[in-house]
């Protein structure tokens, strides 16, 4: 009798674990039919087309009104078919259907050829700026031009059950950093609107995986967090007043893991295991604002297998070590001081002669290896080429990798670090590869995804004040922080893809009194030859402003000792605001009228995303040398 009751114990066990697996994707593809997405889709893109066609009618001298009202209903249209379009269609969404107003650099070309932006944001300037009739036709004509590009193309795709999830969860990261803070719509700012038809274009494209999944706990979660989601906007009346805060802790992030959540319930394939992609983002990271969504791998040369606690180990080592300088008395740490969240607290850092500075103020290495591109001017790719720049510089170290390597090579202590943190240099441990990797993993290692502010958004019990949720509200939306300073670095990573670096010309001045903007060029002269363009003109990278409570003084000159004087400038429309000529300036010239306490706000938001621990801590002692000179050198440099 016991052995029956075990055996039928033993059989309701299994029975149960088979029907909690996940059903096997080939089942759905009986039941989802992606065809019938596919079809909606075009369906879509056909509806916007005609729409534009309408447009071709229109008077602008005496339609204004009704070409205003006809513009909003086709961005809603536009944002319906904005998932599939940006994902598929990345540079065709990007430069040509809903480009922000400010020209570019064509891509791919040997020559510096400067392109006029297109798409819906510059057809919104003609009409909401100054209306030309031949302007608005001409920009409806290129629109259409290239929406039947995308159309055609569309037509041929063939749809992966993963693809759909993967645009979905995009299109969340998407609304929520460039939609809901007014970047993509800065003339109608309908973006409570575009937002709701980006949440309802999502729901309804994942609607067959959760009739499939019907009975599950988790298709039922999804359904009601959809509905509640578009309740939520739909009571959202003022874009000012928006509450952008629980707008993306309540509903956009819980969206975002849930719809990751069912995916892997489903049994779908990830594009994580395909093995052959490597992207800017993590895929399985559950939250956008979790440290493991933005890899760290992707923004440097070597392997992330390269990088580890060993080779982490010994990057510290070296930064702290002012051997790696021409006069042996200069550190990386020397202008990034752990104190100070890896500034220097300096306008400009002293240079290697102890005479003068260098060219820029020193920023913070937290969080730097999010970059796409490195330096103010945007000159160095990657972590590893950013650190010959500083090798090489007569300001900084003045010397050069082959010099460095020799010094090391003189230290048992330093050969036997190297030969524990690559144990496949054993023949040969410093080298450029091992020297570059071992610092670059340091680096790496110094990421700050755990203030106030990220974990307020993780969990219950941490709890933003009333100022710093109002700060955060206002940097996303009225303030216009966030359409420069993208989350969730909050640098000039452009989302939802995070491989690209912006630059942006505010017209920083040279002094706090002077008048004129400061003389160095920026990104024009010192960044990449190819980009000598008036376009980059006095443009520099837009950093981080995670710990920016540690990082006085501010802006690539230093010329701003406190946040205070940064708001104010900001507020006040930048150089241009300010009365002196930046003729391609990319902010805003008018005021952001912000009051002293929606300034204190914003401050207060920033001050939440302050955090350091863990990671300040520096060498007891360094390697030593064959040297009594060398071996009294001073951890972290004597300036």
């Amino acid at each position: 009798m016991h052995r029956l009751m075990f055996f039928i114990g033993l059989f309701v066990l299994v029975i149960l674990m088979l029907s909690n697996q996940p059903k096997p994707s080939v089942s759905i593809n009986k039941i989802v039919h992606i065809e019938y997405i596919k079809d909606k889709h075009i369906s879509d893109l056909d509806t916007l087309e005609k729409l534009l066609v309408k447009l071709l009618d229109k008077d602008i001298a005496t339609e204004v009104e009704e070409i205003k009202y006809a513009i909003k209903k086709i961005r809603l249209k536009y944002k319906t078919i904005e998932p599939f379009v940006t994902y598929f269609s990345t540079d065709e969404a990007k430069f040509f259907l809903n480009s922000a107003p400010l020209p570019r650099l064509e891509k791919y070309v040997p020559e510096i050829n400067v392109i006029s932006p297109h798409g819906l944001q510059v057809l919104e300037e003609i009409i909401y700026g100054k209306p030309d009739q031949k302007q608005f036709i001409d920009e409806v004509i290129i629109i259409l031009d290239h929406l039947k590009s995308v159309i055609k193309y569309h037509k041929s795709l063939q749809l992966e059950h993963r693809q759909i999830f993967e645009l979905s969860r995009l299109a969340l990261i998407r609304t929520f950093t460039l939609g809901v803070s007014g970047f993509d719509a800065p003339y109608s700012k309908n973006i409570i609107k575009e937002s709701a038809q980006v949440i309802r274009s999502t729901y309804n494209t994942l609607t067959p995986y959760l009739n499939y999944n019907l009975n599950s706990s988790l298709s039922l979660k999804i359904d009601d967090k959809f509905k509640s989601t578009l309740s939520f906007l739909s009571h959202q009346k003022d874009m000012d007043r928006f509450d952008r805060y629980t707008y993306l802790k309540n509903y956009i992030l819980p969206l975002y893991k849930a719809i990751h959540d069912l995916h892997i319930e489903l049994g779908i394939e990830t594009i994580n295991e395909l093995g052959s992609i490597e992207l800017a983002y993590n895929y399985n990271a559950k939250s956008f604002f979790d440290e493991s969504f933005l890899n760290k791998s992707y923004f440097s040369h070597y392997e992330s297998k390269f990088n580890n606690n060993l080779t982490a180990k010994l990057g510290r080592i070296l930064f702290f070590d002012p051997i790696l300088s021409k006069n042996n008395e200069r550190a990386c740490a020397s202008c990034h001081q752990p104190n100070l969240a890896f500034t220097d607290a300096r306008e400009k850092s002293l240079a290697l002669s102890n005479q003068g500075t260098v060219k820029r103020n020193s920023p913070t290495v937290i969080d730097a290896i999010f970059s796409e591109r490195f330096f103010y001017d945007l000159r160095a790719s990657k972590i590893e080429k950013q650190l010959l720049h500083v090798i090489n510089g007569k300001d900084e170290f003045d010397t050069d990798f082959s010099a460095v390597i020799s010094k090391l090579k003189k230290s048992n202590d330093y050969v036997d670090l190297f030969q524990e943190a690559f144990p496949n240099h054993q023949n040969n441990p410093i080298n450029t590869f091992t020297f570059s990797t071992a610092l670059g993993s340091y680096i790496s290692s110094l990421t700050s995804y755990n203030s106030v502010f990220d974990r307020s958004l993780c969990s219950d019990s941490v709890i933003l004040t009333e100022e710093e949720k109002k700060g955060f509200n206002l940097f996303m939306g009225k303030a216009l922080c966030a359409t420069c300073h993208f989350p969730p670095n909050f640098s000039g990573l452009v989302p939802p893809f995070y491989n690209e670096n912006e630059s942006e010309v505010i017209g920083v001045p040279s002094t706090v009194q002077s008048k004129t903007i400061d003389q160095d060029l920026g990104r024009f002269l010192n960044g990449r030859f190819a980009e000598r363009s008036s376009i980059y003109k006095n443009s520099f990278k837009t950093v981080t402003v995670r710990n920016i409570a540690y990082t006085a003084p501010y802006m690539h000159n230093g010329v701003f000792q406190s946040l205070e004087d940064v708001m104010e400038f900001y507020n006040n429309g930048g150089g241009n605001g300010h009365g002196y000529s930046v003729p391609n300036q990319t902010l805003p010239f008018d005021s952001l009228k912000l009051n002293k306490e929606e300034i204190s706000n914003i401050i207060a938001f920033l001050h939440s995303l302050s955090d350091t621990t863990g990671l300040t801590s520096i060498p007891t002692s360094l390697p030593s040398f064959g040297n009594e000179l060398l071996n009294k050198r001073t951890i972290g440099g004597r300036y």
